[in-house]
């Protein structure tokens, strides 16, 4: 059976068959892919051969064997291994002698497929042919991937235009039906008149028929008292008649009930939040275990930073805190420390050399008294005395000063360095955890802002701290984007509930609000200066199931209706109820006494029954409903 991935990728594995047979100077080379659903592996395409496409169970012959444990099998005499299957050879014809077959290994070091070289010109393959092929697979690894991924953008893109278009159809009909309904009034509204035309010439012809019987009246009251008589007998019995008329007049008591609007919003399926990931710090990237496009839960590992320099800045800083803290604990217990115990014995011995020294002194003086010893002698001891009292006094000052090397403010410093120390190999320590990048939330991984306009992210890539990384696209619940003009922006408000539909969810109802009104209008206006600006609303659903979460993408069309208008008591009135004159709205109300008085109303909007009354009628009066 031909699949439509084998007939799509058949060009492109041709090309790389075709050109690893040839720097391998190999008979034939054949690439199979791996079936995950089928757990199969396929090959459409073999170099040097025409076949139809050739399916095996994964874990079957050499190639099986090659995709289960990832090794290189390197065979001189492919029928006496037990691992080959001579089934490929009786369904294609060939004949296989020496075989190199190795895994083909994505980026993220997956297994995608096996790559088999089959009887190499001059002998069997070596182990430079294995390096070589090693090369090849990983350039076919990438071609065969972002063959994949444009035939699965391609999908989507075409399904999106198909939901467009449906949507765009959807919009039509409702246009369709608006205007339908606009013209259903108009006729109602000429019917209405007309009706009110026609009465007015009833009554005029009633009043001119009253006008005459009162003018014959009049004069033959005179000349004729029983005729009188007789138009008064008639003329009280026609009041009785008017009055039975009246009770029998068509009318309605007026009702209150709920009435409510919503304006439709039409726009694109966006996550409820986008969560930016940046690096903690700056290093290679060791490992990604990710593709764009995956869906990530919380805690995922996603990127593996390279450690070895932070590792090196945290041992000279764990040696800087080591000085810090010996020189902190020296600074505690000072007085008693090696340089204060050399200073004090070098200002006690300075004390028992001058004790000595004037001792000779006065030996020498009263030797000198008695003639022993000359003057001389006398006064080299004197100078001896005077110099050993310069050297005490040396001695003190030195001792001062090393007791002043311990005092408050060294200390102060010494704790200041101490602290800085701490923070640093702490701060090392902090960024050293965080070189495991791992998803904050579920969702799908996408391109940063920045890589989408950079180069991707890749294996050793270099990335300096703060820099943007990835997107985490959020669907535990989504939001649409849409735009509404500013004729109509009033009527919206935020947390203004909102219902929402979506084409990926046929007859699905969500419920959402209005999370986002912009403060200016939209920098993409393309709306005329007679229809006003435009303004971003973003209509948000704060909850999906699983269920309708793996059913969307984001970018799909969407539509929703936000309430803007509620009444549970409004006063509605029946169309037949209604008096059109000069674009102005009356009723015919129908009093107590059977009396009908015409009183004019103001309309709030036209509903599919008859019209919501603003002003001018309350709920319980009688109308009159007009012929």
């Amino acid at each position: 059976m031909k699949t439509k991935q084998a007939a799509d990728l058949t060009p492109l594995l041709l090309s790389i068959m075709q050109r690893i047979g040839d720097f391998m100077q190999a008979e034939r080379t054949t690439l199979f892919l791996y079936d995950r659903e089928h757990d199969q592996l396929w090959s459409k395409v073999a170099s040097g051969a025409n076949t139809d496409e050739i399916r095996i169970p994964a874990g079957t012959g050499i190639a099986g064997h090659v995709m289960n444990t990832g090794d290189t099998v390197n065979i001189a005499d492919a029928y006496a291994d037990s691992r080959f299957n001579p089934e490929v050879d009786r369904k294609s014809g060939f004949h296989t002698h020496s075989i190199l077959c190795q895994p083909v290994v994505n980026y993220q070091n997956q297994r995608i497929g096996v790559v088999q070289v089959l009887n190499k010109q001059g002998g069997a393959f070596d182990e430079q042919d294995e390096k070589l092929l090693e090369a090849l697979s990983s350039q076919s690894a990438i071609a065969i991937e972002n063959s994949q991924l444009y035939e699965h953008v391609s999908k989507l893109r075409e399904k999106e235009q198909a939901l467009s278009k449906k949507l765009e159809q959807k919009h039509r009909e409702l246009q369709e039906a608006y205007v339908s309904i606009e013209s259903s009034n108009a006729q109602l509204r000429s019917r209405l008149h007309n009706k009110r035309l026609i009465k007015g010439l009833v009554s005029a012809f009633i009043l001119l028929m009253g006008l005459g019987l009162g003018a014959w009246w009049l004069l033959g009251q005179s000349h004729y008292p029983s005729l009188k008589a007789q138009v008064l007998s008639n003329f009280h019995s026609t009041e009785q008649q008017a009055a039975l008329s009246q009770s029998a007049v068509n009318s309605i008591e007026v009702e209150t009930r709920a009435v409510d609007d919503w304006l439709r919003l039409s726009g694109k399926v966006q996550p409820i939040r986008w969560v930016d990931i940046s690096s903690p710090l700056s290093a290679q990237i060791k490992s990604l275990h990710f593709r764009y496009g995956d869906t990530v839960k919380q805690g995922q590992l996603l990127i593996s930073l390279d450690t070895s320099e932070k590792q090196r800045q945290l041992r000279v800083a764990n040696s800087r805190l080591i000085q810090a803290e010996e020189a902190m604990e020296k600074l505690r217990n000072w007085h008693n420390s090696l340089e204060v115990l050399r200073a004090r014995r070098e200002l006690t011995r300075n004390q028992e050399q001058l004790q000595r020294t004037k001792r000779q002194l006065q030996e020498s003086q009263r030797m000198y008294d008695k003639g022993i010893v000359s003057g001389n002698e006398l006064d080299e001891h004197k100078n001896a005395v005077v110099e050993q009292q310069r050297a005490l006094l040396g001695a003190k000052e030195s001792l001062q000063e090393i007791l002043d090397n311990g005092g408050s403010s060294k200390k102060r410093l010494a704790a200041m360095e101490l602290d800085n120390a701490r923070e640093d190999v702490d701060a090392l320590k902090t960024l050293l955890a965080q070189t495991e990048i791992r998803s904050p939330t579920d969702g799908i991984v996408f391109p940063s802002n920045g890589e989408a306009k950079a180069h991707k992210l890749r294996i050793g890539r270099k990335i300096d701290s703060n820099n943007a990384l990835i997107a985490i696209a959020d669907l535990s619940g989504i939001a649409i984007e849409s735009t509404v003009p500013e004729a109509k922006l009033n009527r919206l408000a935020l947390q203004q509930n909102a219902r929402v539909q979506l084409s990926a969810l046929e007859g699905v109802e969500l419920d959402g609000h209005i999370a986002y009104i912009a403060g200016r209008a939209s920098s993409n206006n393309k709306q005329g200066r007679s229809r006003g600006a435009s303004f971003k609303v973003e209509v948000a659903v704060p909850t999906i199931s699983p269920e309708q979460r793996q059913k969307l993408r984001i970018g799909m069309s969407a539509a929703a209706e936000v309430k803007i208008y509620d009444n549970p008591l409004a006063v509605v009135v029946p169309f037949e109820a209604l008096i059109v004159e000069d674009d102005e709205y009356a009723v015919q109300v129908l009093n107590h006494d059977g009396s009908q008085a015409q009183r004019e109303i103001d309309i709030r909007a036209t509903l599919v029954d008859g019209v919501e009354v603003a002003a001018g009628l309350s709920a319980g009066e009688r109308v009159v409903l007009q012929d």
